[in-house]
């Protein structure tokens, strides 16, 4: 059996996960699965950095940088306490 192997790479908010809901090539199992697997690497990585007092690099509605504190973007997305 063949396999592929695709990679999407890309920082914080690239659009990564949107990107791979329009990706025709992958089956919707595969793509169900590669959804999957970024929102649980995005959970982790912000939990981590929430954990260590980090802060986190996202846009604005207009594209824009804004450097926020991880745990409040942890606590805002997931609605939950930061352990």
């Amino acid at each position: 059996m063949d396999k592929t192997l695709y990679i999407i790479a890309g920082c914080n908010g690239a659009g990564k996960t949107t990107a791979s809901m329009n990706i025709s090539l992958m089956s919707e199992e595969d793509r169900k699965k590669l959804i999957k697997g970024l929102e649980l690497s995005s959970y982790k990585t912000l939990r981590r950095k929430a954990m260590l007092n980090e802060d986190v690099v996202q846009s604005d509605e207009d594209g824009n940088m804004v450097i926020m504190p991880a745990r409040a973007v942890f606590t805002k997305l997931y609605n939950e306490p930061v352990p």
